[in-house]
């Protein structure tokens, strides 16, 4: 697994990525905080991903135990990029808190998840 480290060296802010690749789909698993010390570095993460043009990416967040408006920005940032090409970005297996911060921001949908329901 590759880190994706902040500036301040901070070793709460590093983020773990690993990328597999299986024909045109791209998964990315993601171990640690997905905050603004780490966004600009996942954001090049997925700027090259997306030029290998891959038709969908998945992004694993069940190792991921908080998410910024930074990190959701990222991410939304990528999903834009993905549907001018009428690609797709999902996001999978988020950790409560993850899963939360998308559902106040009203994103669960747009990534590809549902509302669990109790």
């Amino acid at each position: 697994m590759s880190s994706l480290d902040s500036r301040r060296g901070d070793s709460r802010s590093e983020l773990k990525h690993h990328v597999e690749r299986r024909g045109d789909a791209v998964k990315i698993i993601l171990e640690g905080e997905v905050d603004m010390r780490v966004a600009s570095g996942l954001r090049d993460v997925l700027h090259e991903i997306i030029e290998e043009n891959p038709a969908t990416i998945s992004v694993d967040l069940e190792k991921v135990p908080f998410i910024d408006s930074s990190g959701v920005a990222t991410f939304v940032e990528a999903l834009r990029l993905l549907m001018r090409e009428e690609k797709t970005l999902r996001l999978e297996n988020p950790s409560e808190a993850v899963r939360y911060t998308l559902k106040i921001t009203q994103l669960l949908k747009v990534f590809g998840l549902e509302e669990e329901t109790s």
